[in-house]
């Protein structure tokens, strides 16, 4: 029935760039790409960092990895120009409110002047017009002073904020250095030496399988949660999945049953969500386990997380050291909450337990 409609209407749009994406997801790169590029009206039903990342992955399925390396930059660009004009748009707000504080206090000192004026006229009156003047200056003050602290905690948040920011940057420059560029020069040299076909396919074909699994584990880590269409149970339960199949190790994820997820707000539910993301992180970088058990329950006033996996006792246990680790102590300072690690026979058990009211 879709072909009754006319192409370039919007159901018609949004049905083929449904198509396109499921195209994509079965694998048939050729297909979704003629939808994608065979009407450019479809680029209006999709965000445009979303268009480019599902042309780049169908080039990237094709085999074209320049097209594919190029639609990825489109999204770069245009990510890296929002975040950019939104780090603009605060400082812009910070510094127009200290502009007014600064009108505040000269407004003030005004005032003062005034008073003093009117004291040689009244004496007597203006005495009492003074003390007022006095208390009412030294409120300003006060005032004042406390909104300049204020916006200097702002600006000093402000900037820890963008070190954090390129700090993680630096981190996923230093993986793909060390992974993704390492791995595609092993491959270079394995293609230089081998010298039978069949050898060279299968050896290329492997190492490429590994340099794709860990591409996809850097964008894994870097995807925001979107909980607009889903909840917290669900997102975990999808990234454990993922991270299970690309790092090969059994990640066991059990929620507590009968639990109204909805009712937990959408920061707690952010928060949580990259916390359990450094959590893993870790136990999969330094620990050397194998079996990794997640148990969340939550009751009227608490969310808590039993962490167990049968590894090595992490060498950054301690949450004073390392950047992902105060990472995760930050954020839980955000939402009331709690990080412990303890050893046993078993291995090690981590608790975190969130306060929700």
């Amino acid at each position: 029935m879709i072909h009754k409609i006319p192409g370039n209407s919007p159901t018609a749009l949004e049905f083929y760039s449904t198509q396109a994406s499921l195209y994509n997801w079965i694998g048939e790169y050729q297909k979704s790409l003629s939808i994608l590029t065979s009407n450019p009206l479809i680029q209006t039903q999709l965000p445009y960092d979303k268009y480019h990342i599902l042309t780049a992955r169908n080039y990237e399925g094709l085999g074209n990895y320049q097209k594919a390396y190029q639609n990825m930059q489109e999204v770069c660009i245009y990510q890296d120009s929002i975040f950019g004009g939104k780090i603009k748009h605060e400082l812009s707000e910070l510094n127009e409110k200290l502009r007014t504080s600064d009108k505040e206090l000269k407004i003030a000192l005004l005032e003062k002047t005034q008073a003093q004026e009117q004291e040689s006229r009244l004496r007597h009156t203006i005495y009492y017009l003074t003390v007022i003047g006095l208390l009412l200056i030294a409120i300003s003050i006060l005032l004042h002073k406390r909104k300049v602290q204020k916006k200097e905690t702002e600006l000093i948040a402000a900037r820890q904020y963008i070190e954090g920011l390129e700090n993680e940057r630096k981190r996923l420059a230093k993986d793909l250095h060390d992974g993704v560029c390492n791995d595609l020069l092993g491959a270079i040299l394995q293609m230089q030496q081998q010298s039978s076909a069949e050898d060279l396919k299968t050896n290329t074909i492997q190492t490429l399988e590994e340099i794709r699994s860990g591409v996809r584990a850097i964008s894994h880590e870097l995807m925001p949660p979107n909980f607009q269409f889903t909840d917290l149970n669900e997102m975990l339960a999808d990234y454990f999945s993922k991270m299970q199949e690309i790092s090969g190790i059994s990640i066991q994820y059990t929620p507590y049953p009968h639990t109204d997820w909805s009712s937990i707000s959408e920061h707690i539910g952010y928060e949580i969500y990259r916390i359990m993301q450094e959590t893993t992180g870790n136990i999969l970088k330094h620990t050397q386990a194998k079996v990794i058990c997640i148990q969340i329950e939550k009751n009227a006033t608490y969310l808590i997380i039993e962490v167990h996996h049968d590894g090595n006792w992490s060498p950054h246990a301690d949450l004073s050291k390392g950047i992902g680790l105060r990472t995760i102590n930050d954020r839980l300072k955000t939402i009331a909450g709690d990080y412990k690690i303890e050893k046993d026979k078993t291995g090690v058990n981590i608790h975190i337990q969130v306060h929700l009211h």
